[in-house]
């Protein structure tokens, strides 16, 4: 994840907006029956959904080999079950770049931290086990494993990769290097340096594995911040498919905000985050890498995100305001063009939907934003579906709302009030918009909420709460629509099926 406070795409406003208005009391959204031309996602893979998990923390989630984690299986399970569809890995992050193979070792990963707490270790080495422990948590999904760049050999890390694919059948690309446009010592000195030396890498690890992957599959890019390294200038240095290896996707990294330095951190602000006025302008600035890769012939995604850079806020990243943001941006992003998104997440970040071990006293336990993946699953709905996501206007700027249709016919909408409501405001003082749909009829409403947008913990998901070990607790409810109208409280969702 990014380290330092250059988060921002070159092209967003470094001023974000923040003036919120009252809410609109009654509004009226059309919902066109088919996909309409602009704001329309490409048709999604089953896989949309994806977590980005940091190559340190795998073994934390996973379990050593033959002793898998009984809280993150039950936790990624139940995301799997919501309308059968599997998600996405990508192992990587900046331990990516400190990692070492080493053949002989019998314990899957040995992590070596500066101090206790750190979020990280300094470096580590790691050993056939931690493959299994990869096989163990994938479950058959797929999977992009990072190879080590920084300081690092492409004969070593040729190795390592026909050993992954060796242990690992559910591993369908690799990706080279964490975020190279931060690199220093070394560093690359340019866009056409970084894309000399990571072709060659390709080239190499492509032959290498010949024999186990023809032709070898990489998710290229993975940079964050640099402006000179983002996708559009990696195409122009010449980034393409070849003869002896595919690009299966371009990845970029992108966080909403950044807590990696004083600065940066003093600017977190909870209703900024999940304005979506913000999260528009925000995307915004990607047009231009989206085209260019979409031009290329390449696909675009977005395989590490989240709220806020350097592993989160807490009171802001783990909050239920922050499960709102992520439905909004999974569903905005999906309307720009990615083909997946992958949500960072590691051991104790602050932004991970669960920790998945004890630390410090404390865990495993789940928090909000679990809840806002399994609205936005149902949203998605079955993956055996041709679904296809539209935004559509809205009379209240921070109300968004969007279309979900399978083969051009609209199955259910999502709405999601991001004027903020926290809990420590009197229950009277609550204010909702009443939404009607035209263009659809209503069959049943399941709500996404919370006390306030400020609170980490007891966010529902249709009257649930998962918080437990990623069980439901709490009868199911799915509302139904008075009238055709649709109540929504100030920082709450709801997901609208279709008759």
């Amino acid at each position: 994840m990014m380290s330092m406070s250059i988060i921002m795409h070159p092209y967003v406003v470094p001023s974000l907006l923040f003036l919120f208005k009252a809410a609109v009391g009654q509004i009226s959204i059309s919902v066109p029956a088919s996909p309409p031309a602009g704001n329309t996602s490409h048709q999604l893979p089953s896989h949309y959904l994806g977590l980005s998990i940091e190559f340190a923390s795998l073994v934390d989630f996973s379990g050593p080999p033959g002793q898998p984690n009984g809280y993150t299986k039950t936790c990624l399970d139940a995301l799997r079950n919501v309308g059968g569809r599997p998600l996405h890995f990508r192992i990587g992050g900046n331990t990516q770049d400190r990692s070492t193979f080493l053949e002989d070792q019998s314990t899957p990963i040995i992590n070596n931290f500066p101090y206790f707490g750190a979020d990280q270790p300094t470096n580590l080495t790691f050993g056939p086990g931690y493959f299994e422990s990869l096989h163990q948590i994938a479950s058959g999904d797929p999977v992009v494993f990072g190879l080590r760049l920084h300081n690092a050999s492409a004969d070593e890390q040729a190795v390592v990769a026909s050993r992954a694919l060796a242990a690992i059948p559910e591993l369908t690309a690799f990706s080279i290097g964490n975020e190279p446009d931060l690199f220093s010592n070394p560093g690359f000195a340019n866009v056409t340096d970084y894309e000399s030396t990571v072709q060659s890498f390709y080239r190499t690890v492509a032959a290498s594995i010949e024999s186990q992957m023809k032709p070898a599959v990489f998710q290229a890019g993975d940079t964050c911040c640099k402006s000179a390294f983002f996708p559009e200038e990696q195409i122009a240095a010449g980034l393409k498919n070849t003869s002896e290896y595919v690009i299966e996707a371009v990845g970029q990294h992108h966080y909403f905000m950044s807590a990696c330095t004083p600065a940066s951190a003093s600017q977190i602000n909870l209703e900024k985050l999940m304005n979506h006025q913000n999260t528009v302008a925000y995307l915004d600035a990607l047009k231009p890498d989206i085209a260019a890769i979409e031009n290329a012939g390449l696909t675009y995604v977005q395989s590490e995100t989240n709220s806020i850079s350097c592993q989160g806020t807490s009171g802001a990243s783990d909050s239920f305001g922050a499960a709102l943001w992520t439905l909004d941006y999974a569903l905005q992003l999906a309307t720009r063009g990615a083909q997946w998104v992958d949500f960072h997440v590691g051991t104790n970040y602050r932004y991970a939907p669960f920790q998945p071990v004890q630390v410090n006293q404390t865990g495993p336990f789940t928090k909000p934003n679990y809840s806002a993946l399994l609205a936005l699953q149902a949203f998605l709905g079955s993956a055996d579906a041709a679904v296809r996501v539209s935004e559509v206007a809205s009379q209240d700027p921070y109300l968004a709302a969007y279309v979900a249709y399978e083969a051009a016919v609209p199955k259910r909408v999502a709405l999601i009030n991001t004027h903020i409501y926290n809990a420590t405001a009197s229950s009277t003082d609550a204010p909702k918009v009443t939404v009607s749909l035209n263009g659809a009829s209503v069959s049943e409403v399941r709500r996404l909420t919370g006390a306030g947008a400020n609170v980490r913990a007891g966010a529902l998901w249709g009257n649930q709460n998962w918080e437990g070990g990623c069980f439901a607790s709490g009868v199911e409810q799915m509302e139904k629509a008075e009238n055709g109208e649709i109540n929504i409280r100030n920082s709450e969702a709801v997901v609208v099926w279709l008759k």
